[in-house]
């Protein structure tokens, strides 16, 4: 019985993987290695105190990364604010700012969405029709109040 020559490929790119019932050579072995995904190859990793940990940009890619190791929630949360603490402040400070500019908006968004409810009703009286037949006809009649109402 002769022996069949062995063929080793080490060298080759695999553009796509596909499992099968029925394998084209079913005495063949394959070893994979998966390469970091470009979001974790665009991080820098530096050692501090003989641990890797990861440079991020934001709290939040913080926490995602560290939900691929310690699970989604609050564990992911919790341990990026303990490892992270500048990027934390810096979260929490975009986040009061955020608020703080929604509230100085916030009369504003009342007055408009209150002028463009008193046409409507105004127009509803008027007419004696639903609220929603109201709504359609102040948008064509009183399109500045509309728009004020679609931009709050």
């Amino acid at each position: 019985m002769t022996q069949q020559r062995r063929r080793i490929m080490r060298e080759f790119v695999i553009n796509e993987i596909s499992g099968v019932d029925v394998p084209a050579q079913a005495h063949a072995r394959v070893a994979l290695m998966k390469r970091a995904d470009r979001e974790e190859r665009q991080m820098q990793l530096r050692k501090i105190d003989g641990e890797q940990i990861a440079e991020f940009d934001s709290f939040e890619e913080a926490v995602a990364h560290l939900e691929k190791i310690v699970g989604r929630g609050a564990a992911a949360m919790s341990e990026a604010a303990r490892r992270y603490s500048e990027l934390l402040r810096r979260y929490r400070e975009r986040r009061a700012d955020a608020a703080r500019a929604d509230s100085d908006s916030a009369p504003a968004i009342r007055k408009a969405e209150q002028d463009f409810a008193l046409a409507v009703d105004e127009i509803a009286k008027r007419d004696g029709c639903p609220r929603s037949e109201a709504m359609t006809k102040a948008r064509v009649e009183r399109p500045e109040l509309f728009a004020r109402y679609q931009a709050a």
